[in-house]
């Protein structure tokens, strides 16, 4: 018996191995499709001049928002999930 169940684990074990590897070959060729279209996007920085190394760094601008909410709307917010969340909320004793 403790034979038979030593050669079903290792049996998994293998067909475990066999997935992993077979997932791992797939993401590999995602990956390296994923490196094909970057380098065919890839455009040199241009940086001869001051102006022209400026505009190839500004690629991505970011802003940071403010909230223009009167006070108290985040708490009153806060409030209404909180009150809809416990009334939506089963007791462990009525779940089947």
């Amino acid at each position: 018996m403790e034979n038979s169940i030593r050669a079903a684990v290792g049996r998994v074990d293998k067909t475990i191995a066999l997935f992993d590897v077979k997932t791992i070959d797939r993401e590999l060729v995602d990956l390296r499709d994923l490196e094909k279209s970057n380098k065919a996007a890839a455009v040199a920085v241009a940086g001869n001049t001051q102006e022209a190394a400026t505009t190839a760094r500004s690629g991505v601008r970011v802003e940071n928002v403010k909230r223009n909410l009167p006070p108290g709307i985040m708490l009153a917010r806060y409030t209404i999930a909180k009150a809809i969340s416990f009334k939506e909320m089963v007791p462990a004793s009525l779940e089947k």
